[in-house]
């Protein structure tokens, strides 16, 4: 085959589970979730679910363990 489409790859690797917090029809605040569209739910999510990678917020960071190192640990 020549002209084959190239997948696309998933944003944030694909393994994240659906959540009407960061779908695409929600119209609430951060932190609330109003669906535009009044769909029924079912399972904790609609059939007109479509993920909106600005909605999500990432996970925090591990935290750096500053207090373990001294300054002379840092001199050459």
């Amino acid at each position: 085959m020549l002209f084959q489409k190239k997948q696309k790859k998933a944003l944030f690797g694909g393994s994240i589970p659906p959540d009407c917090a960061y779908c695409q029809h929600n119209r609430g605040k951060p932190g609330q979730v109003l669906c535009a569209l009044r769909m029924a739910m079912e399972n904790g999510v609609c059939k007109q679910y479509r993920y909106d990678p600005l909605l999500r917020e990432p996970r925090q960071g591990p935290t750096l363990h500053t207090g373990q190192y001294s300054e002379k640990d840092f001199e050459l």
